[in-house]
């Protein structure tokens, strides 16, 4: 009956292959080598107790060491997709943030409009788990390879001797996955919990603020999501997606600046945001609150339904208003939905106002950042689709860059609404509007993916605009030539605002007389190789748009 039930030596030799070989694969993809190595040892002991000389083995045995096989393998596919497609870590900030701000409804979203590039990685994962369960299946008696029991018993003691180590242990999938889940509710219960930090803001700002200067009556910060500068008409970009802008431009002069080179510190928002509006080593001040406290009435107007951001930045403003309550990024609430509040903001009778306009700008999904109908870019025979072409861009990454372009189109003529509407009402009030982005997105610029990209430079590269009105004066001449980093946000709305505090780093702000750039430090991925520009040959077949 046994010589039945067992498989050829050929079969047997196969299944023990692949319950070596599929693990091996999936962590020299989802690890650099020398963590391949010791993730591969910490794997040990399954191995040897596969391979173990039992004459009779326990069932439960092929259970457990099948459990163990599959958690490290989906481990290591896991860490590929996000190695490969964001530069990321899972436990990196940029991934606990984004899943700390995650609803349900928002996970299923992504995993819909990232479905073709996890694709390959599901079908690696999926593949792996169909050959150990093949070769797991096999007749118990045909894994008995080890020559003895001392021979097994020295390996296992062998195989074991990680565990002895915390930083060994805390790699297996089992402890690592458990704390990353922990990381992320942490992080969840943080934001809900954030009044006592909001209120020693508040209380700080009121005892160290300092007034340094009268500032503008009004300032209009249009902060947005998304945006890379580089898909900007007024930035050169030979499609026509920001003409309302460039009209802008020509008419103010010197009015208007263009900040050539700015940059974000983080590819997502949750951090991105901090960097901008926390300051100080530990984030001791807040922005709102310095200026709430010396004398602006705040308003936060939100297309936004954020938890992190609405308790973190939004609740902060003396007045909240969320236009945008339906949470996932794939609400069709379009971005004109704040200019009637940006209005009533502009006609309070407050002599000193500061309002923050936040956008959902071109954060995917890109076709439902433009209303129906105006998806001007599709198909386009222009010197973009030239040039992703000749880049070897597959059809639906053209897709994504045409969405996105409309996206941006859209966008932009609604952040030039919020420039005349600021004109408008500024009349004799000394007034500033200032435009800026979260961070980037790559969409085909430099290699095969649309969305956030913490590994190259696309994800960090931002517009950043500012116009005041005429009492006020021209712009310091060549302020536009100054390369800007986000986290000297602070210190530039403090010299705007005439605000100040302790440890304020004056030298930071575009506008300080004595501005010093600091170069990146330490991310690398500002200094990757920049996206290609679109190539002579193609502005020459295809000129660019008005």
């Amino acid at each position: 009956m046994t010589d039945r039930l067992r498989a050829p030596a050929s079969v047997s030799l196969v299944r023990a292959a692949l319950v070596l070989l599929m693990p091996v694969l999936a962590l020299a993809w989802g690890h650099a080598p020398p963590r391949a190595v010791q993730m591969a040892w910490l794997l040990a002991p399954a191995w040897v107790v596969w391979f173990w000389p039992f004459q009779r083995p326990w069932p439960v045995l092929r259970w457990g060491v099948g459990v163990c096989l599959l958690s490290f393998v989906l481990d290591a596919w896991a860490r590929a997709f996000l190695q490969h497609t964001y530069g990321a870590a899972p436990d990196s900030s940029v991934v606990v943030t984004a899943m700390a701000n995650a609803t349900p409804g928002e996970s299923w979203e992504y995993l819909q409009s990232h479905a073709r590039q996890a694709l390959p990685w599901l079908l690696a994962a999926l593949l792996s788990m169909l050959a150990l369960a093949w070769a797991l299946a096999g007749p118990l008696e045909q894994r008995r390879v080890l020559p003895g029991r001392a021979w097994a018993i020295g390996l296992l003691v062998l195989a074991l001797l990680p565990y002895a180590l915390k930083p060994s242990r805390r790699l297996h999938p089992a402890v690592f996955w458990t704390h990353w889940g922990e990381q992320v509710a942490r992080l969840q219960n943080e934001w809900r919990d954030l009044a006592h930090r909001r209120q020693g803001w508040i209380e700080r700002a009121q005892r160290e603020v300092e007034v340094a200067g009268p500032g503008p009556a009004t300032l209009v910060v249009v902060l947005t999501d998304s945006i890379n500068r580089d898909n900007l008409q007024v930035y050169g970009y030979p499609r026509a997606t920001a003409p309302e802008l460039a009209a802008h431009q020509a008419r103010w002069g010197a009015q208007w600046v263009k900040v050539e080179e700015a940059w974000s510190v983080d590819a997502s928002t949750v951090p991105a945001l901090a960097s901008m509006w926390l300051q100080g080593p530990q984030g001791e001040h807040h922005v709102l609150a310095l200026a709430r406290a010396a004398g602006y009435k705040v308003w936060w107007i939100s297309n936004h339904d954020d938890l992190a951001i609405k308790n973190l930045h939004g609740r902060m403003a003396d007045v909240l208003d969320m236009r945008n309550r339906v949470p996932g990024r794939s609400t069709r609430s379009l971005d004109d939905v704040v200019l009637p509040a940006l209005q009533t903001a502009l006609d309070d009778p407050s002599p000193r106002k500061l309002i923050v306009v936040h956008i959902l700008g071109a954060h995917q999904h890109y076709h439902v950042r433009f209303p129906e109908g105006a998806d001007v870019f599709a198909d386009a025979n222009d010197a973009v689709r030239c040039h992703m072409t000749q880049l070897g861009r597959p059809a639906w990454l053209r897709r994504q860059r045409d969405d996105y372009d409309a996206a941006v189109r859209f966008h932009t003529s609604v952040v030039a609404r919020t420039l005349d509407i600021t004109v408008s009402a500024s009349r004799s009030r000394p007034t500033h509007w200032m435009f800026v982005s979260d961070h980037g997105q790559e969409v085909g610029h430099t290699f095969r993916h649309a969305g956030h990209s913490p590994g190259t430079a696309s994800g960090y590269r931002i517009p950043l605009l500012m116009w005041r009105s005429p009492d006020q004066g021209p712009w310091p001449a060549g302020l536009g030539q100054r390369p800007f980093r986000a986290d000297g946000w602070g210190p530039l709305l403090g010299e705007v605002l005439g605000v100040a505090w302790p440890g304020m780093e004056g030298h930071r702000s575009l506008l300080h007389p004595d501005y010093r750039w600091q170069a990146p430090e330490p991310m690398p991925m500002w200094h990757t190789t920049a996206a290609p520009p679109v190539s002579d040959e193609c502005l020459r077949q295809h000129p660019p748009s008005s």
